[in-house]
């Protein structure tokens, strides 16, 4: 669902939006249901509350958000348990460890799984792209900041670094490293479910 640009009324929207998913999709029930595009006017408790119903009506099985703020997250989950949340990460988009961000430590806390979007860093670990000429003028990502004139040769360069080589001596090196070391930290993930109420209290 994006902006509501057919009815002012959110509810109704929400509505008109998911219903037009089945019709189009020709199915009657749907797994997932993302707020796309969040609209800041519209509370997310109003837009959440529309959603919840196709749940309890047995139409739709979980609710998600893409591009959030941990807050809004937060408010989300409070009306009905968010199960999802898209948003770009990758090596070349790290702003959700952030903790000024907020949004893994959050989404960690409340059990939100993670979709990432372009985790190949919009194309650069792909191995197809060598130059800024490979894309059209009219290439959106040429107006990202890692896609400059000034970046891409630096960001290309850097995603060279996929293709290194290990041994299997190395490889066995490094996993004897990390298995008799004991991490610690707020952004330290040991596999421990209770990390985000953990690391919430340090």
């Amino acid at each position: 669902m994006g902006y509501p640009e057919l009815s002012p009324d959110a509810a109704a929207y929400v509505r008109e939006c998911i219903d037009e998913s089945f019709r189009r999709l020709k199915v009657d029930f749907i797994d997932l249901v993302y707020v796309h595009r969040i609209d800041t006017t519209i509370p997310i408790e109003e837009t959440i509350t529309a959603m919840k119903e196709y749940v309890a009506a047995g139409k739709v099985g979980y609710l998600g958000l893409s591009e959030c703020s941990a807050d809004t997250m937060r408010r989300a989950h409070a009306v009905h348990p968010i199960a999802a949340v898209q948003i770009e990460y990758s090596p070349f988009a790290l702003e959700i460890e952030d903790p000024k961000n907020g949004v893994l430590k959050t989404c960690r806390e409340l059990g939100i799984e993670i979709v990432a979007y372009s985790p190949l860093g919009r194309g650069l670990l792909a191995g197809t792209i060598k130059s800024r000429d490979n894309s059209a003028s009219s290439d959106s990502r040429r107006t990202f900041p890692r896609f400059s004139e000034e970046n891409f040769p630096k960001n290309l360069e850097n995603a060279g670094s996929a293709n290194v080589q290990l041994s299997d001596e190395e490889v066995a090196l490094i996993r004897k490293i990390s298995e008799e070391c004991t991490p610690s930290g707020s952004r330290a993930f040991t596999g421990d479910s209770s990390y985000g109420n953990s690391a919430q209290k340090q």
